[in-house]
């Protein structure tokens, strides 16, 4: 008896089983991946938070005049800065795709000023569309307490209303 190998029906017959093992345990093996860049995400608006809280604290109670993502690149401008040029990711969220540039800022802030917002309205959310087309957004409230919001629901309209780009 001779032995000349695998056939090319038994070798594509093995690629396709390796590729459906590999289909099968990719996601398996990533599932982690997702869930800890929304936690980032929403660390970053905990911080965002905390550093207008800081500067009312040093400022009179006053927050930045700046609305909207103005308010949070407000504090790349403060002297001295609040937020380093080499801490500026603090301004992306980590699941939008494509590349972020200084300067940009994934998050909205309030049109109005902070001492107008009640303790229940939105003070910093994401853009719409930054975990990707119709999935829920993170809520950081005046008060402090963080929540997702689902689109449509009571406060992704309040964030529409409150908050702007």
């Amino acid at each position: 008896m001779h032995n000349r190998g695998l056939t090319l029906l038994e070798v594509l017959a093995l690629i396709v089983v390796l590729a459906l093992l590999a289909a099968l345990f990719i996601p398996w093996c990533t599932n982690g991946i997702g869930p800890a860049k929304r936690a980032s995400c929403m660390s970053n608006m905990r911080q965002l938070y905390a550093l207008g809280t800081i500067y009312a604290k040093n400022n009179n109670g006053e927050w930045p005049k700046a609305v909207g993502s103005g308010q949070w690149i407000a504090f790349t401008k403060t002297t001295p800065p609040m937020i380093e040029k080499d801490e500026v990711e603090l301004l992306w969220c980590p699941l939008r795709e494509g590349e972020a540039r200084p300067g940009d800022c994934h998050y909205r802030g309030p049109r109005t000023p902070f001492a107008q917002l009640g303790s229940q309205d939105p003070i910093v959310a994401d853009l719409e569309g930054n975990h990707g087309e119709g999935e829920p957004v993170n809520v950081v409230l005046k008060d402090g307490s963080v929540f997702e919001a689902a689109p449509g629901d009571t406060l992704w309209k309040k964030c529409r209303e409150v908050l702007s780009p």
